[in-house]
């Protein structure tokens, strides 16, 4: 019992009890992801909560609930809060506070920093540490071995970054950081560091199932959008072993070219049984020869 009321003692009329809020989003959106449209008045009421809540712990706590919503290909679901707003009331901590939380889980700011789960929200930021992150921070980042995020924050070292990060992230699990760290190297590089990319992207363990390196990678430029996105795909299309890649990353970059391209491969949804079709339609459009089944 004394261990009870300690844990409530801490908690009690406290604001910034992260955990308290994350609790009343599971019950007003049912704990489901997609959130049932039966859910909306119920999730309105639970962000006048947290719009009514002091910015530092507004932020703080949209920071919180971010991993649990923010989907692996980038796309933020507007559950309570635009990718607008997430992005706006992170960026008011300031990039000290969050390498902070980056090195100790720390929400400097609260009345008890380090009352609730300490990672929850790291994903996060460095998902998007190009928008939170400069120069002068990436050596933080690197020592850190945030090494997607030392690379956004200073494109200039990216290929010392790769380097680095690919002897670092060695174990199988370690795929989604590793698909990352390659993604990085093709938006920021130069067409050598393309080629290096692309040869990473076929040489790496192409899994039967679950995600996959070469899908985490193709999310990652997906999500950044760059510019010349046609040189860093044009290459894997283009390549020898194109036809061994599985089918399911055959559609994802259907998908990708769809999104940052705005055209239409097939002229209806795509599907992962569309892949061999989807293959030569994407060597249609990087004008590449087609492969005769």
């Amino acid at each position: 019992m004394e261990e009870v009321a300690k844990w409530w003692a801490e908690r009690k009329n406290d604001p910034d009890w992260l955990a308290w809020y994350e609790f009343l989003y599971r019950r007003a959106s049912q704990g489901t992801s997609p959130v049932p449209e039966a859910a909306g008045e119920r999730i309105g009421r639970f962000r006048g909560q947290i719009d009514g809540l002091p910015a530092q712990t507004r932020a703080w706590l949209l920071l919180y609930l971010a991993d649990d919503i923010y989907s692996m290909d980038g796309e933020w679901h507007d559950y309570f809060a635009s990718m607008e707003e997430m992005l706006e009331a992170v960026e008011e901590l300031g990039p000290d506070r969050l390498i902070g939380f980056l090195k100790d889980g720390q929400r400097r700011g609260l009345r008890n920093p380090g009352l609730d789960e300490s990672r929850k929200g790291q994903r996060f930021i460095i998902t998007n540490a190009i928008h939170y992150f400069q120069k002068e921070h990436a050596a933080a980042l690197l020592e850190l071995k945030h090494f997607t995020a030392a690379a956004d924050a200073d494109p200039t070292i990216v290929r010392r970054t790769v380097d680095e990060g690919m002897r670092h992230l060695t174990a199988r699990y370690q795929i989604r950081e590793r698909g990352s760290l390659m993604a990085a190297l093709a938006v920021h590089g130069d067409d050598a560091d393309r080629q290096t990319a692309t040869t990473w992207f076929y040489n790496e363990l192409n899994s039967d199932s679950g995600s996959s390196a070469q899908s985490v990678f193709i999310g990652a430029v997906q999500y950044r959008r760059p510019g010349h996105w046609r040189e860093i795909i044009k290459p894997i299309v283009g390549h020898r072993h194109f036809e061994q890649l599985k089918p399911l990353d055959v559609i994802y970059l259907a998908l990708l070219v769809q999104k940052l391209g705005d055209v239409s491969l097939l002229n209806r949804p795509i599907y992962a049984d569309d892949s061999t079709l989807v293959r030569n339609e994407l060597r249609r459009l990087f004008k590449i020869a087609i492969v005769e089944s």
